[in-house]
């Protein structure tokens, strides 16, 4: 509590300066080492990123913060109020305030912690290009000022567009200033998920054929090159290196190569096409070594192995009994500078600020999104017993169990030889903290699991308005074991196992923990006609199934294209729809009923590289956002009459929405609409242009 009270800007400023001076160093060794100018190699620059991939990941998160703890935080950080100020104004106690407070900074850190979004500069970086609203001036012109080498391009840009969230601006603003000043170079590190679905149980998709180009393309225009070397922890060059492609957004074919004996190696890959796409990971391994992994690589790459620690394991019942022919698949692994891994070892126990401080310094990971289970996986024994090798020393790695009737189970593994929780007692807490952390579990390379039995859920998806049962649909759900947001987990979520109904719209959904309650969302894709729903059902006796189902409401498919004002060319840019406060169409299960939830993306979808897109949304009021990734783009501003009809907050300035989401302001979007869909529209057009700034206005952009 009070050791964040002089501002969020430390924390993160601090933070920022850490892995940046790593960074630097790191960059500088290699540099020495191999001759050549130093780039770090573990992250991606922003200049050869297709567009700002990663800001619906930040924004993801800032819009899951609930009203209660968002709005004190808003008053505090971007108005500068007192916390009497503040009771008064939202008619509360002080001691309210005061927890909420805590509790807000609490679930914002470590929900962007968990998934990476601070402890990397990089990431740092391009959250000041989210939530935009205008520059300041006086920071771009500093910038500008500068002499030239002073300044890296990443920097220079990113000032040029930055805009954050009132929670977090001057942190940002001061962090970009130091990094101009001090020569940061800024870079895009791994998206780290939230979702931890179920794993499927089957090998790496077979190797495919690359089709030919089709003559009317160029070539280049549908690969891109990657050709470097493969070398061992002393550098020296590792023959027979495998490779894996981890791709979250429409998986990719394992490249047909290995390195050659002196280490190189040249393989294709696709140009991203369609959606705009996150980031992917080129996994690099070889027997005798942990893997490691470059996000995009390009020409001239260099995947350095690590030492390995292999992990033993075995899974047992709660009777002590082994359980074979389950999976036992990577979730995620988690790295960090020299001295990271220590440093959580030393605290892992002791539930404090300090554990999850250094917990965060584990900053280099990669998440399961794009397969990593499919390519590092392995079944139990006869005996229960099972082993993975190639992972790396000194990280953590997530391994997720599944299989038939059991409950889908995490466990975050030390890989140091030695490692035994037993050694470490927990250090005395300074004092006590305002809110519990819930201790953190890290089990030793060789350790024994036990795994529940699931608690089974039947039932089926139909149509609201007719009935007729609906296939394909995505059934997903969470077991209400425990408080998530407070530091409950750090390496991993909660699990989310899912399924898909069949052709009669029927599902089984296995792999949830038996729990007090359980919190169901039945998802059709964006751009279908209906639209999602939640629901919470009670536990019943022991392990009996629990039968439900859902019926689903149509939506209105809405297409369009985003494009520049001036140039006319597409703008990739981030689509989503909130419904309106006043909407007074909507269903029961719209939202979440309560945490945990499933994953979800709300009403929520990306443009293709065209700008086109597709989404599904109610009927009634509601506001559709479009933040373009690329290019410095004007931002929105509310009107004055949607101020006095109580669309935008009068006290606050964001958006007054329902469903899933915590609040966003217009001038976090590059263009909004309202729209307002009778209940019997089942399909609409919306077209907008983004306006490059300091561009002349001969009309309005968009009717603004």
């Amino acid at each position: 509590g009070e050791r964040w009270q002089p501002s969020i800007a430390n924390w993160l400023f601090t933070s920022a300066r850490r892995v940046a001076g790593h960074q630097r160093r790191a960059a500088a060794r290699r540099a020495r080492r191999e001759g050549r100018a130093a780039v770090p190699e573990s992250v991606l620059p922003v200049d050869r990123m297709t567009g700002r991939e990663l800001l619906a990941a930040i924004d993801e998160e800032l819009d899951r913060l609930p009203p209660i703890y968002g709005e004190p935080l808003l008053l505090y950080y971007q108005e500068e109020a007192g916390r009497e100020e503040i009771a008064a104004r939202l008619g509360v106690p002080v001691a309210t305030v005061k927890t909420r407070l805590e509790r807000g900074r609490r679930r914002l850190r470590v929900a962007l912690t968990r998934r990476g979004l601070v402890t990397s500069t990089g990431l740092l970086a391009l959250m000041a290009t989210s939530r935009a609203g205008a520059s300041p001036s006086r920071l771009v012109e500093a910038i500008r000022a500068m002499p030239a080498g002073k300044v890296s391009p990443a920097v220079a840009a990113l000032a040029e567009g930055v805009a954050v969230n009132g929670v977090i601006r001057k942190a940002l603003f001061g962090l970009l200033a130091a990094a101009a000043t001090l020569g940061i170079g800024f870079g895009l590190g791994q998206p780290r998920s939230t979702t931890a679905g179920q794993q499927p149980e089957k090998a790496m998709p077979a190797r495919s054929e690359k089709k030919d180009a089709p003559a009317a393309r160029p070539a280049v225009e549908q690969a891109i090159t990657v050709h470097g070397k493969v070398v061992d922890p002393d550098g020296k060059p590792v023959a027979g290196a495998k490779f894996a492609v981890i791709d979250d957004e429409a998986g990719a074919p394992v490249p047909k190569v290995s390195s050659a004996p002196d280490g190189r190696f040249t393989f294709e890959l696709s140009r991203p096409e369609g959606i705009v796409r996150n980031p992917r990971q080129v996994v690099a391994s070889a027997p005798g070594f942990g893997l490691e992994w470059l996000s995009e690589p390009r020409e001239d790459a260099v995947i350095k192995l690590v030492p390995d620690q292999p992990i033993i394991g075995k899974v047992i019942d709660l009777q002590g009994k082994p359980v074979a022919g389950v999976t036992v698949s990577v979730h995620n692994i988690h790295a960090g500078p020299p001295g990271a891994f220590d440093g959580l070892v030393k605290s892992w126990k002791n539930p404090t600020e300090e554990r999850d401080e250094a917990a965060g310094k584990l900053d280099r990971s990669i998440w399961n999104r794009g397969g990593l289970g499919q390519a590092f996986h392995v079944k139990t024994a006869v005996d229960g017993t099972f082993t993975l090798s190639g992972l790396g020393a000194d990280r953590v790695v997530t391994l997720l169990v599944t299989g038939p009737g059991i409950a889908d189970t995490f466990a975050d593994v030390a890989t140091r030889k030695g490692f035994d929780p037993k050694d470490n007692p927990p250090a005395p807490k300074a004092k006590r903290e305002s809110h519990p952390r819930t201790p953190l579990q890290l089990y030793p390379p060789d350790f024994a699991l036990a795994v529940a039995p699931d608690k089974p859920v039947t039932g089926v998806v139909r149509d609201g308005e007719t009935g007729a049962p609906l296939g394909g649909v995505r059934v997903t759900g969470a077991s209400m074991t425990g408080e998530i947001g407070f530091g409950t987990v750090w390496f991993h979520a909660w699990p989310t196992p899912l399924t898909t109904t069949d052709k009669d719209g029927r599902f089984t959904l296995r792999g949830l923990a038996k729990a007090r309650a359980y919190v169901l969302l039945a998802d059709p894709d964006e751009g279908t006609e209906y639209l999602h729903r939640f629901d919470q059902v009670e536990d019943t006796t022991a392990f009996d199934p629990i039968q439900t189902g859902f019926s689903l409401p149509r939506g209105v498919v809405l297409t369009g294209r985003v494009t520049d004002a001036v140039s006319g060319a597409a703008a990739p840019s981030r689509v989503f729809y909130r419904p309106l406060a006043k909407n007074d169409q909507l269903y029961g299960g719209y939202g979440p009923p309560d945490y945990p939830a499933p994953w979800h993306r709300g009403r929520d979808t990306k443009t293709d590289l065209q700008g086109r897109y597709k989404i599904t949304v109610a009927t009634g009021p509601g506001v559709v956002n479009f933040q373009a990734y690329g290019g410095n783009y004007e931002r929105a501003r509310a009107t004055q009459n949607e101020i006095d009809d109580g669309i935008v907050d009068k006290q606050f300035g964001h958006f007054r929405t329902l469903g899933q989401g915590g609040m966003f302001n217009p001038e976090y979007m590059h263009v909004y609409k309202v729209v307002d869909f009778g209940a019997k529209e089942r399909a609409a057009t919306l077209d907008v242009t983004v306006r490059p700034q300091d561009q002349p206005k001969s009309k309005p952009a968009d009717g603004k």
